[in-house]
């Protein structure tokens, strides 16, 4: 799921409020089957980015769930962010949808690698390179490990 929140004026001073709201909403659930969801990322400032959900409701993004990482933004919120292993992960999986996204994913899985590759499960982005079928696009990662 994609949500985009464009808080406009006065509005913007109640930010960690949205923020807060949306973390406890992925906790309990939306929707009719109570989808579960995590905060992945949040910025202010559009160059950094937007509010990113995982709507979770399979077991492989359930478990992307439990392993995220609780961390503080902006000094007053704590948000969920996923781990690398599994942002990768997703990235694959958006290669795998639509093929016309891989140098925009690929740019980004490869920064990943670059900046958390001695702190990576890699028997993690083993397991999705497998479940997705891309070992040939695995070997390209590789070659930044």
């Amino acid at each position: 799921m994609i949500f985009n929140l464009l808080l406009i004026g006065r509005a913007i001073d109640y930010l960690p409020y949205f923020i807060y709201t949306f973390e406890e909403l992925g906790k309990v659930g939306i929707g009719k089957g109570r989808g579960k969801y995590s905060l992945t990322y949040v910025s202010p400032l559009k160059i950094f980015g937007e509010v990113d959900f995982l709507h979770a409701f399979r077991e492989a993004s359930l478990q992307m769930l439990r392993r995220a990482v609780e961390k503080e933004i902006f000094g007053m919120v704590k948000i969920l962010s996923m781990i690398p292993e599994d942002l990768i992960g997703l990235k694959l999986q958006a290669i795998k949808n639509n093929p016309q996204r891989k140098q925009r994913e690929m740019e980004d899985i490869l920064f990943l690698v670059e900046n958390y590759k001695d702190k990576m499960d890699w028997s993690l982005i083993e397991q999705y390179v497998r479940l997705l079928e891309m070992q040939v696009l695995y070997q390209e990662i590789c070659k930044e490990r």
